[in-house]
């Protein structure tokens, strides 16, 4: 896969070229992508993904994280979404991201967490939930450092998911909004910027 996608730019660079336009214009009009690593955060102990930016103040990421056997040995699956609607350059290299907000999806896969319940067990719709599919809002906050070489940006993220969310509206006297909250933080990297 990998191959076939630089094969394409190699080929969209050339059709580029041979149209008067530079390299630099190609590069220009290429998702940015940055690599990330993030821990914990209902993501898994540690997790690892892209983040693609394709407009200016929206990306999109897809991780995979695990949990080792000693805390459930669980393996998720994300995907966010998060819009950031404004950020303050501190000086030429450093840009703070002082709120960005989104949705996030995740899946989680262990020896005891499946898609349904065990229809044998529980009768049809007993359950309003999946055991495994978590969803909800998440606030993201970080600084962004930018070289020529590439551009690194550390984050905290707070988010919570639909069954925290049903809980706490039903148990408000006993549950805070803090005991709701997933914390997490990383560090995204792009080369090049």
């Amino acid at each position: 896969m990998a191959r076939w996608i630089i094969f394409c730019l190699f080929v969209l660079s050339e059709a580029g070229a041979a149209n008067g336009q530079t390299a630099k214009r190609i590069h220009e009009r290429v998702i940015p992508i940055d690599a990330y690593v993030q821990f914990a955060g209902g993501q898994g102990l540690l997790s690892f993904g892209i983040a693609a930016t394709p407009l200016k103040r929206i990306s999109v990421s897809f991780g995979v994280g695990y949990t080792p056997p000693a805390y459930g040995g669980i393996l998720t699956f994300t995907g966010k979404c998060l819009y950031t609607p404004w950020s303050i350059h501190l000086n030429e290299r450093m840009t703070l991201l002082p709120l960005s907000v989104g949705l996030h999806a995740t899946l989680t896969h262990s020896k005891n967490i499946d898609l349904g319940w065990d229809k044998q067990r529980y009768p049809r719709n007993y359950y309003w939930w999946s055991s495994s599919l978590r969803k909800g809002p998440l606030l993201q906050m970080g600084i962004r450092y930018k070289s020529s070489q590439y551009m690194i940006t550390p984050y905290f993220e707070f988010s919570t998911n639909d069954l925290y969310l049903v809980s706490y509206w039903e148990n408000r006297r006993s549950l805070s909004p803090a005991e709701i909250l997933v914390l997490g933080a990383g560090i995204g990297v792009r080369l090049n910027p």
